[in-house]
C-alpha cells in the first residue's frame, strides 16, 4: 500500500473536475461554462467528467457552487493533485 505524506494533496485554484449524469450533464455543462466564461480543458472517455478553468474573475467556492446547481450534475470537485513519495 502506497502512503501519501501529511502535506501530498494540493490542488489548482483555477480548475474543477465536474461529474455528470450521463444522460444529459455533459450538454448542460458545456452550456453552462460558456455562460460563466469558463473553458473546457479536458473531457473524460473513461467516467463521464469535464475539467474546466474558472475565469480568473470567480473564485473556486463560488464557481463550485454555480456548476453544483447545474441540471445533471452529480459532484464538483478541486482538481487534486497528488505526490506519492
Amino acid at each position: 500500500m502506497v502512503s501519501l505524506k501529511k502535506d501530498s494533496t494540493q490542488y489548482n485554484p483555477k480548475n474543477l473536475i465536474i461529474y455528470y449524469n450521463q444522460d444529459n450533464g455533459k450538454k448542460n455543462i458545456v452550456e453552462a461554462a460558456k455562460q460563466y466564461g469558463a473553458t473546457i480543458l479536458y473531457t473524460y472517455s473513461n467516467i463521464n467528467g469535464i475539467a474546466i478553468s474558472i475565469p480568473e474573475s470567480k473564485t473556486l467556492e463560488e464557481s463550485i457552487q454555480y456548476f453544483k446547481k447545474i441540471k445533471g450534475v452529480l459532484e464538483v470537485t478541486r482538481d487534486y493533485k497528488y505526490k506519492i513519495d
